[in-house]
């Protein structure tokens, strides 16, 4: 049987020992009760649960199962503080019978945490925090060298970071855009939402800790104030003076007040864009608010903060430059005018070191945009140092890439600078970036994924797979990952591979050749080494390609956003010659135009996923699910009216070695989490059972694709996230 399961492995610092449990991944049947144990423990051990009831006594509990299914988490914490927790699987009677049981495989998680977020150092200096879009990592701060990546699986509430903080007892706030996440020195996490607390929204745009150990929170929906006391405060436009709810960026001054950067909302009553601007909310809770009607800040959208020795303030807008704010109210605008700041670069953050600022620049549009600015105030010199070609890394570039997200300089002085394409520091901040012995790129595009939206997966010949990312023309590539850790990127420009678009959208291989769909048309590698590539619509239903599927006798279908095509030549000197077949809704059973997925059955038919589609008479989605095109060309339909299908919009299908068919389904149709989407497995005999976060370990409902890593297990692509599973069989 299959096993579905994440493993939890943390880190301990100091003299901190790992626990483990026994069983690993306990399954027990709902309101059932099952025995666990826990090792390496010192002490007192403290049992909790957050679902169900957990009754401890030493080394052992039972854990007693709530009437529904779902995932409970148990937490043991000995006398040393050392911390560890357990998922238990809490399933209905004929699934821990018969069905897949979750019990023993491992989740592995691979993410793109290129595009750095987020920058701090803990509060002892050793470690350095940066928050990616993939995750949060935890670095040496000496040398950057990673230590470990912190994931959903390790219990964020988000991968996607977008702030950091640290607590002043060595641990650390982390914001994300689902939720607000505190990891203690221990590696013990405790998540914030506005589900367990009155946090106004799930997206924490910013964090800054107070003097008196209490963290201000900006969201989306209001400002927070969380103290040391466990109470919650809150401000919006309704309760307070603030300009606006959006909140974007927080800083503090020494004399206990608050800067509160934030952009224009949305007003329902009079329909338009209000508010935003600067707030200053002082020691005694005061309001001063500052915007381009009251005062020479340039514009309302504030992206960027920093507070000066001297009593100064910066402020970065979104579309209007740069702001000064001198102690006596005067302020200075920076533009193209009168600095290296070009229209449409955008302030994103700002450090300073004493006389001497530094801003990192991104830029709206703008591939030419965007760099590193150094600014002297004192003498009013500038320097811009900006990558000279977007495409193509030169070691004389001062930087990786011109996209700059965050700035840190720590107690060393040295300029950490996380960009869209990796990390680099300045190894000493009084010497410039151009000199190269003084920068060192940490992680480049070509060492990890190139995109984190992952389109396709598909294994190769040697125990890897192939994957495809990339949502546009410039984004994204092909990337063959031999396991544990070599990877090799396919860039349009930059390797072998020739072609219009970097963005992958479909794979498939066999014996001969390997077939790569782009959003342009499609190409494909012979056995020769050769790259071949076509744009040329000679027949296709359509040149953006979704899935590709082809055997060693010629045989070719295309799976398109518009319907599908066939095709039977030579697989090395494929011929345009408008012989292809399209299928689509108007002229066959097809139930959807947009394919998604093709898989051969094992009798010569085909299966088909589609997607549903908007009918504009009806006004509502129709059509949509899972076709099966049998070899005598009769056709099977099934969707979510005539069979356990939780969603029409179908995105990937697998067959495993007992002819159980996967299928892999999305949720497009705004229903909550946990909802009208999951993994689906329609067993040989015709029986279905459906996976889902509220009865497996999947960490999403959202399957973007389902493939066979060669080695038993399967690949599971869900919303920018790859997910190996290992598959063993039970004794």
């Amino acid at each position: 049987m299959l096993k579905l399961l994440y493993l939890f492995v943390l880190c301990f610092s100091g003299q901190a020992f790992a626990l483990s449990f026994e069983p690993a991944a306990p399954l027990v049947e709902v309101n059932g009760q099952i025995a666990i144990s826990v090792q390496g423990t010192q002490g007192e051990v403290i049992w909790s649960v957050n679902k169900g009831r957990v009754e401890g006594n030493g080394n052992l509990a039972t854990f007693f199962a709530p009437s529904e299914d779902g995932i409970a988490t148990v937490v043991a914490i000995d006398g040393s503080g050392n911390v560890e927790k357990v998922r238990v699987t809490v399933a209905k009677g004929e699934e821990v019978a018969g069905g897949v049981s979750l019990d023993n495989t491992q989740w592995k998680l691979f993410t793109n945490t290129t595009e750095i977020t987020s920058l701090i150092t803990s509060d002892d200096g050793n470690t350095l925090w940066a928050g990616t879009t993939g995750g949060l990592e935890q670095r040496n701060a000496n040398g950057g060298q990673l230590i470990r990546l912190f994931t959903i699986l390790d219990g964020l509430s988000a991968n996607t970071i977008l702030t950091l903080q640290t607590d002043g007892n060595n641990g650390l706030w982390v914001g994300t855009n689902n939720g607000l996440v505190h990891l203690k020195e221990n590696n013990s996490l405790t998540e914030y939402n506005s589900s367990n607390t009155l946090l106004p929204s799930n997206t924490i745009t910013s964090l800054y800790r107070d003097i008196m150990g209490g963290i201000w929170i900006g969201t989306n929906k209001g400002l927070a104030y969380f103290s040391v006391n466990q109470t919650w405060q809150i401000y919006n436009p309704s309760n307070s003076q603030i300009p606006s709810d959006n909140v974007r960026v927080l800083s503090l001054d020494n004399q206990g007040g608050l800067w509160i950067g934030t952009y224009p909302y949305y007003d329902v009553t009079s329909r338009t864009w209000i508010g935003g601007g600067l707030a200053y909310l002082n020691a005694n809770r005061a309001w001063t608010i500052y915007n381009s009607e009251n005062s020479g800040l340039p514009g309302n959208y504030v992206v960027s903060l920093n507070i000066d020795g001297i009593g100064g303030l910066w402020a970065g807008t979104r579309y209007s430059g740069l702001a000064y704010k001198n102690s006596a109210n005067q302020w200075i605008v920076y533009t193209s005018e009168n600095s290296p700041i070009r229209t449409g670069d955008m302030p994103t953050s700002i450090v300073s070191n004493g006389n001497t600022i530094w801003f990192g620049l991104s830029s709206e549009g703008l591939i030419s945009g965007g760099g590193l600015v150094l600014h002297a105030k004192e003498t009013n010199y500038w320097d811009i140092f900006r990558k000279e070609n977007y495409y193509i890394d030169s070691p004389s570039d001062p930087l990786i890439n011109n996209f700059i997200n965050a700035l840190f300089i720590d107690a060393e002085k040295r300029l950490w600078i996380g960009t869209r394409k990796g990390l680099m520091y300045i190894k000493n901040i009084s010497q410039t970036p151009s000199n190269p012995n003084n920068r060192a790129a940490l992680s480049l595009a070509k060492n990890a994924l190139p995109d984190s939206q992952i389109n396709s997966i598909f294994p190769d010949n040697s125990g890897g797979i192939w994957v495809g990312s990339g949502e546009n023309q410039t984004t994204g590539g092909l990337t063959n990952f031999l396991p544990p850790s070599n990877w090799k990127n396919y860039l349009v420009g930059e390797s072998e591979r020739e072609g219009v678009a970097d963005a992958i959208t479909a794979i498939h291989s066999n014996e001969s050749t390997l077939w790569v769909g782009t959003i342009f048309g499609f190409e494909w590698l012979t056995s020769n080494g050769l790259w071949h590539y076509s744009t040329i619509n000679t027949g296709l239903a359509s040149n953006t390609i979704t899935t590709i599927l082809g055997n060693n006798s010629g045989e070719l279908w295309v799976g398109t956003n518009t319907g599908l095509s066939y095709i039977h030549s030579s697989n090395e000197e494929l011929d345009y010659d408008n012989r292809w077949i399209n299928f689509t809704i108007d002229n066959s059973e097809l139930p959807g135009n947009r394919i998604n997925s093709l898989l051969y059955d094992q009798e010569g038919g085909l299966w088909i996923a589609t997607s549903s589609y908007f009918d504009h008479e009806q006004q509502q989605k129709v059509g949509g699910g899972l076709a099966h095109k049998l070899s005598n060309s009769q056709w099977v339909i099934y969707n979510k009216t005539n069979s356990p299908l939780p969603t029409n919009d179908i995105t990937s299908l697998y067959l495993d070695n007992q002819g159980d068919l996967w299928i892999g389904t999305v949720n497009i149709s705004g229903q909550v989490t946990g909802d009208g989407a999951g993994l689906v497995k329609l067993s040989s005999q015709g029986a279905w059972q459906v996976f889902n976060t509220l009865n497996s370990g999947l960490p999403d409902n959202d399957i973007h694709n389902i493939t066979d890593d060669g080695q038993g297990g399967y690949g599971l692509e869900q919303q920018f996230l790859i997910i190996i599973v290992a598959h063993q069989e039970k004794d």
